[in-house]
């Protein structure tokens, strides 16, 4: 590799690593998908300051063309980042279920209180949950 590519690959996996950093730090990734970034970005720099150490790693593996690690390497990190997002996604799915059968609940609840004092003027906790309720669209 020449020099002034290794230094550009370099430096261009420094920024990427500092940008990491920085939305991490103003909370636009979660820890986990930057932990795997950040854990990316310095394997990508240590081959980028020592390209021979990939063929000696290709070598020791048996993998005849030290490329083909990258695209394996490419591959197994592609693979823990679709694992981590399914995981993530299955966490969301089972709490808006269970946000949905709150809410349903709360909805049942209040319906069941007009119905037992329809006389009585509602207490004001009852309305302003209520005008909540509207404002999400959840009193139907």
């Amino acid at each position: 590799m020449q020099t002034i590519t290794q230094v550009f690959a370099i430096l261009s996996i420094i920024l990427f690593n500092a940008y990491i950093i920085y939305i991490l730090r103003k909370e636009m990734i979660e820890y986990q998908y930057a932990l795997m970034l950040l854990g990316a970005g310095l394997a990508m720099l240590v081959f980028a300051a020592f390209p021979q150490a990939l063929g000696a790693i290709s070598y020791f593996l048996g993998i005849g063309v030290p490329l083909n690690l990258i695209y394996f390497g490419a591959i197994l990190f592609i693979l823990a980042l679709i694992f981590q997002t399914i995981v993530a996604l299955s966490r969301m799915r089972r709490s808006i279920y269970d946000l949905i059968q709150e809410v349903s609940i709360l909805k049942l609840q209040i319906q069941k209180m007009k119905e037992t004092s329809p006389q009585q003027e509602p207490d004001r906790q009852t309305s302003e949950l209520d005008n909540t309720l509207k404002e999400y669209g959840a009193n139907s």
